[in-house]
């Protein structure tokens, strides 16, 4: 007996690419992290938020379902936004 797919194709698709990005993100943020680290005098506020998203992005892929249709539509329509915001 066949089991019956828990979710589409286009549904599994459009997931990973936001998880893909999600860790895209975080590995910008933490290579920032380390550059901003490495000068004599680093910004330890700007320290703190990089290290603040990098949690949040973190708990935001680990909380994203791969049905949840409406959470990955928002992700991908801003998370371009959101780098360009916060990590420029």
């Amino acid at each position: 007996m066949a089991s019956v797919p828990q979710w589409t194709q286009d549904q599994g698709i459009a997931y990973e690419s936001v998880r893909e990005s999600f860790n895209d993100v975080i590995g910008i943020c933490m290579a920032r992290i380390y550059a901003k680290e490495e000068k004599a005098a680093p910004n330890p506020d700007r320290l703190a938020f990089l290290r603040l998203r990098v949690g949040q992005f973190h708990d935001l892929r680990h909380a994203l379902s791969v049905t949840d249709d409406a959470s990955v539509a928002e992700i991908q329509r801003d998370l371009s936004a959101i780098i360009l915001a916060d990590l420029t």
